[in-house]
């Protein structure tokens, strides 16, 4: 039985998911979504396998959208201009045309900020594929997490053969299947808000968010990253503001919330290891390398500021955009005052469209209320942490952003209800009409297995 046919007066648009190149590019997008986190395993010194399966995506989806046309009205106009300008910072900061490793960087980081979002809502344009896409991402960064803490117990030495550097070996910590224990900590510390927003679910979902919060804890503690530890705190209190509402899951987050900033307060205020024993701890307090990690990065902030300085409009091209350790003054640096305002625009609008599909006036059931909170607050984790990261245009950054335009792309074609009919007879406020279901008691009905 299709999803349309259990939610009764709502519109579904002219998108046929069961076309054959549909499919095929979800399953795509799909086997992308835990890949992407694992951006140690490389095709190529600049390919992972991620990268392939979502190149062959986008020609099928590219195919798709040409036959069937494109949803109207669901990108968020800030995110569309703010990717144009993007692009135009980009190839501005570029000139002379010369400059071929700008340019270059620039199509990367535009391909990545503009494709991937877009690849992942054309892929998913009903809430079983939305919910499939979230089950792959949250797998990928459990695995992450699951496989870096068995290197720290001395099990495996999966990390150590995948990178130069034995990180384990040196500094006590993780990078599971990342490039680096940073990667590690913001690939769990994104997810973690997802994983959250699904501890209010039924069934099998509901139970494997059990399991997963707790993992994802841990794979940020075992990455040893300050930022990433800190932005994972921030990520629950973001969550419920962007608007989760239901009793039931502000109650399971809320309890889980509590020990986590417990947790970060006693850090800050003790000062070293003796609570948990990780190096998280140790480096929050200003041990294990923390000191010269500190020095090393004023350094380079202040040499940052200073060449940003020097080209406050139109900046130094893209070949700098990872280069300060903050993305926002990256960005400054790279495109100048341009590309700055034009990302933010970009995020704003997002995060406008992220919190309008948490709220249950907007016709939003609840468990889309929740993945578009979790997928707003994983956004925000990213931001929070990109003040002390250089982390800009990895593929996996860029996932819940495409959950975001899903499950608007869902919203609008399953949970939007057509203005009504003046010839045809109203039921009355409240009721449920002569032989009618109530839409919104339908849309606690939708098929989302």
């Amino acid at each position: 039985m299709s999803t349309v046919q259990l939610v009764p007066d709502v519109k579904a648009e002219p998108m046929d998911s069961a076309d054959p190149l549909s499919r095929a590019g979800f399953v795509l997008v799909l086997i992308a979504m835990p890949l992407v986190t694992f951006n140690a395993l490389r095709a190529t010194e600049n390919m992972t396998y991620g990268d392939i399966s979502l190149a062959i995506s986008a020609v099928l989806l590219l195919a798709v959208w040409l036959r069937q046309g494109h949803p109207r009205g669901v990108v968020p106009l800030g995110l569309l201009v703010g990717s144009v300008l993007l692009v135009a910072a980009g190839l501005i900061s570029s000139l002379p045309p010369d400059n071929a490793d700008s340019v270059a960087a620039t199509l990367r980081f535009c391909v990545t900020l503009g494709v991937m979002p877009l690849l992942i809502m054309f892929a998913a344009p009903t809430p079983h594929r939305v919910q499939r896409l979230i089950d792959g991402w949250l797998l990928g960064a459990g695995l992450n997490a699951a496989l870096g803490a068995l290197d720290l117990l001395g099990l495996t030495n999966i990390g150590a053969s995948l990178n130069d550097v034995d990180f384990v070996g040196v500094g006590d910590r993780a990078t599971g299947l990342t490039t680096h224990p940073n990667h590690l900590g913001l690939v769990a510390a994104m997810a973690l808000p997802m994983a959250a927003a699904r501890l209010g679910a039924g069934g099998l979902r509901g139970l494997a968010a059990v399991g997963l919060v707790p993992l994802l804890i841990v794979g940020v503690v075992e990455s040893g990253s300050r930022g990433a530890f800190l932005a994972a705190a921030a990520g629950i209190p973001i969550l419920l503001m962007l608007g989760v509402s239901t009793r039931r899951t502000r109650t399971i987050l809320l309890m889980v919330a509590a020990p986590v900033a417990t947790f970060v307060i006693l850090v800050n205020v003790l000062g070293n290891n003796e609570l948990t024993g990780s190096v998280t701890a140790e480096r929050l307090g200003g041990g294990a390398g923390a000191k010269q990690s500190n020095s090393v990065r004023r350094q380079t902030l202040q040499d940052s500021i200073a060449q940003a300085g020097d080209h406050l409009v139109v900046g130094d091209g893209f070949v700098v955009v990872r280069s300060a350790h903050n993305i926002y003054l990256q960005l400054l640096g790279a495109g100048g005052a341009l590309a700055l305002g034009a990302f933010l625009a970009y995020m704003i609008s997002l995060m406008r469209r992220a919190r309008r599909l948490a709220l249950a006036r907007n016709g939003s059931p609840p468990w889309l209320m929740a993945l578009a909170a979790g997928s707003g607050a994983s956004v925000c984790v990213w931001l929070l942490y990109g003040m002390v990261g250089n982390a800009i245009y990895d593929r996996y950054l860029y996932v819940p952003v495409g959950l975001v335009l899903a499950l608007g792309l869902v919203h609008r074609r399953f949970f939007v209800i057509p203005e009504a009919d003046p010839a045809r007879p109203q039921s009355s406020p409240g009721s449920l009409g002569a032989g009618r279901r109530s839409p919104r008691r339908a849309y606690d009905r939708v098929a989302t297995r």
